[in-house]
């Protein structure tokens, strides 16, 4: 009976230094993957981090407007509804020495004032202010645009562009065809005079 050469075994692993060329491509492979997971994964968290952003200042803003409303003695129409493809147009303006303006123009101008002031925080936007109960379309169950203008309920409802990756693999602004965020607020709790 033969017996193996146990001399030979151990030459063949003498001569083996370090790792072959397709280990190594392997290697590479499965880190470069790696890399691209973690890529994948930090372009979603900064997304989600970005709509969180723009959602929380959509909430600041409609609570803003809420004060806006409580402080103001104006009865009238609170409603908004500007679209960043129309031009606001200022009223006339209540500050400085020696300006006199009615508690109307006073408020068109602080409107006027937080309406530029959100066109700048959600350029590309749109801002809708109107008295609604269902936010939501029945239908679909997305938020929707449409006012009933008949409830004791005010809404701000706010949408902003997006970006998205197109069929070119290019970086591009999308509009939502419907708002993003739609915050209730309280309107006016009280009567010009104090009474409720």
């Amino acid at each position: 009976m033969l017996m193996p050469r146990p001399f030979k075994i151990a030459h063949r692993a003498a001569h083996q230094n370090g790792a072959s060329l397709i280990e190594v491509l392997v290697a590479i492979v499965i880190f470069s993957i790696g890399l691209l997971g973690v890529a994948g994964l930090q372009i979603a968290s900064l997304r989600s981090s970005q709509y969180t952003s723009k959602t929380i200042t959509a909430t600041q803003a409609a609570l803003e407007y809420s004060e806006l409303m409580q402080m103001t003695p104006v009865e009238g129409t609170f409603s908004m509804n500007y679209d960043s493809n129309t031009a606001l147009a200022a009223p006339a303006s209540c500050l400085g020495t020696g300006v006199t303006c009615t508690d109307e123009q006073a408020f068109r101008y602080v409107q006027y004032d937080w309406a530029k002031r959100m066109e700048a925080a959600f350029p590309g936007g749109r801002i809708v202010v109107c008295q609604d109960v269902a936010t939501r379309d029945a239908a679909t169950s997305q938020l929707s645009w449409d006012c009933d203008n008949t409830s004791l309920t005010w809404v701000v409802k706010i949408s902003w562009p997006s970006k998205e990756i197109d069929g070119n693999g290019d970086s591009v602004l999308v509009s939502s065809g419907t708002p993003r965020s739609a915050v209730q607020i309280f309107g006016r709790s009280r009567k010009v005079g104090g009474a409720t």
